[in-house]
């Protein structure tokens, strides 16, 4: 995948994250409690939210977060974060 689309992709997953905290009614503060964040560390949730990936260790903490289905969630994030790995794993998926 090129850069820039990567860099797409990832804004875009940035602001389904944004939906899916704002459809809860939470701030970015009280998500960063939800995930166990010291209090300083709520800025990674704005930075998330602006294309940052989500560390991998970290998705079923962030679906469990986000009221999301941890399988889908993470299946989601493997499509928006590591779109080449998610293309090799569906493709020989289906071999």
């Amino acid at each position: 995948m090129e850069r820039d689309e990567l860099r797409l992709l990832l804004k875009s997953a940035g602001k389904q994250i944004e939906a899916w905290r704002l459809e809860r009614g939470i701030t970015q503060r009280q998500l960063s409690q939800r995930l166990g964040y010291p209090s300083t560390r709520y800025t990674f949730i704005s930075m998330v939210e602006h294309g940052i990936r989500i560390p991998p260790d970290e998705w079923k903490d962030w679906a469990e977060a986000l009221e999301q289905d941890s399988d889908q969630f993470i299946v989601w994030c493997m499509k928006h974060y590591e779109p080449d790995i998610f293309k090799a794993v569906g493709s020989s998926a289906s071999n």
